[in-house]
């Protein structure tokens, strides 16, 4: 067919909207690539400040109460489950960031058999027509439920793809 779609696929929407949803997609993981560290960096101040305001209710408002930035080993746990939270949140979106970039551009052609979790494409059939599931029991079986969900992706229609997926 001359609009990007083969007689042999499954898909309801074009090619065309398919690739205009991985453009849209692209430039908005794009900015969550961007925007994960700069929020991170950007909240640090607002910790130091919090635990800081903390210290000072604490005690009284002396000179000790300013500069003692962690006043307990509470405290210290505190400041280092945050940073530790938020520096791992900010690595595993930028991953699925990327992961998700590279990925999209070839759902289609991949015919839908891509996990939406792992961003991975299925595994391929073996000799004997069995087809291997990724670690979230995702296979080429799957295939009808797989380009449904990407359909609803590209349709922004989230109520489907979120009944589906589950």
């Amino acid at each position: 067919m001359e609009d990007g779609s083969s007689s042999t696929t499954l898909w309801t929407i074009t090619r065309a909207e398919w690739d205009g949803h991985v453009r849209r997609t692209t430039r908005f993981m794009r900015g969550v690539m961007m925007a994960s560290p700069l929020l991170m960096v950007l909240s640090t101040p607002l910790v130091i400040v919090v635990v800081l305001l903390r210290n000072i209710a604490g005690r009284s408002f002396s000179a000790l109460g300013w500069t003692d930035l962690i006043p307990s080993p509470l405290g210290a746990l505190f400041i280092a489950a945050y940073f530790g939270l938020t520096l791992w949140q900010t690595i595993h979106g930028v991953r699925r960031a990327r992961s998700a970039l590279l990925i999209l551009p070839r759902v289609w052609e991949y015919e839908g058999c891509v996990c939406p979790t792992c961003m991975t494409e299925c595994a391929p059939r073996t000799s004997d027509g069995f087809a291997p599931a990724c670690k979230h029991s995702i296979s080429r079986d799957d295939q009808l439920t797989l380009i449904a969900i990407w359909e609803a992706h590209a349709r922004k229609d989230v109520a489907t793809a979120g009944r589906l997926f589950a």
